[in-house]
């Protein structure tokens, strides 16, 4: 038979199979680094379908803008989908294009420079923030916080929340990784997830404040709670945010501000022996996986525990904002 992505002739393994072995893989690198596994089989149906709409359409991934995105879902509304299928490929769309951006800030700085990498994610954070049309009162504003919405959060949450999301924000990490987390001095090890059958272990850095953080949250049993259960507890300040609130738009607010602050930062170039930053250091941070990087020592070597440390203490994006939350933790 053949497939209905490329139209290749191939011999299917079920009856049902629509997809030869080549097409099925398409997004395997997308699927095993983000998506829960339940969630692939769906995320994947909806990949595919708008991959070949672009393609009819002349376009691609690489090329698409937020209008194409607005355009396609038009299209699936004027042709009866149900609003739920929309608003499920939107968040799909919303976790694809923020995983682009953390995985191609290197190819794009060596395509056309820093400016061209800028370009790119403007563009991809465009298509990010389109709205759900439909049954989602909350949200339109992207898959990341905005620092001013991360600041509202902090000061309308309760302790053991506001503990929460200062270490979710902090960290980048995904929700039920914190189970795995130990501090040692200003360092946390911890195991990330969805790496493939290995678990690796990375470090992240703590300054004075987030030390503190961390600590009353340990001894609250924040760091073990489901993460429907941090999904629950963010969804209280959807209203005085404004916005449909999920624990992994922290994780995106991590990588869309600190890649901003540390790719080519000047200072940490002079400090440490000619080491340039680029996206790799956060990918590691937040516990993606990074080609060329296959054996952790060489993680360890690369990036030392005192600029990590660094980092955390002198160019995380979250510093400007302890001044005015200090007095939470004693």
């Amino acid at each position: 038979m053949k497939c209905d992505f490329c139209g290749e002739e191939f011999k299917p393994s079920f009856h049902t199979v629509r997809y030869c072995n080549k097409c099925k893989g398409r997004y395997d690198d997308f699927l095993n680094d983000t998506v829960r596994e339940g969630s692939r089989k769906s995320y994947f149906s909806h990949l595919i379908t708008f991959e070949k709409w672009l393609i009819e359409h002349n376009k691609s991934f690489d090329t698409m803008e937020k209008k194409d995105v607005e355009r396609y879902i038009r299209e699936r509304m004027d042709n009866g989908s149900e609003p739920s299928s929309i608003n499920t490929f939107i968040s799909v769309m919303q976790s694809y294009t923020n995983w682009v951006i953390t995985n191609n800030k290197t190819r794009w700085i060596k395509e056309g420079g820093i400016e061209n990498m800028y370009i790119q994610m403007e563009r991809f954070e465009k298509i990010a923030s389109v709205k759900r049309p439909v049954t989602e009162e909350f949200g339109g504003e992207g898959a990341f916080l905005p620092l001013e919405k991360l600041k509202l959060l902090l000061k309308v949450a309760d302790l053991d929340d506001f503990c929460l999301v200062w270490i979710l924000a902090w960290f980048g990490c995904r929700p039920g990784e914190l189970k795995h987390a130990v501090r040692k001095g200003t360092i946390v090890t911890m195991e990330t997830e969805k790496t493939g059958s290995k678990k690796r272990k990375r470090r992240i850095g703590l300054d004075t404040f987030t030390v503190k953080v961390f600590d009353y949250a340990r001894r609250r049993g924040l760091l073990k709670r489901s993460v429907e259960t941090m999904e629950n507890r963010l969804a209280k300040y959807d209203k005085e945010v404004g916005m449909h609130l999920m624990p992994k738009m922290l994780r995106h607010t991590f990588s869309t501000y600190m890649d901003k602050r540390l790719i080519g930062d000047e200072d940490i170039r002079q400090k440490f022996d000619g080491i340039t930053l680029d996206d790799k250091f956060t990918k590691i941070w937040q516990g993606h996986k990074v080609r060329g990087m296959r054996d952790i020592t060489q993680v360890y070597k690369e990036y030392p525990d005192d600029l990590i440390v660094y980092v955390a203490k002198k160019k995380h994006y979250m510093i400007p904002l302890e001044d005015e939350f200090k007095d939470r933790i004693t």
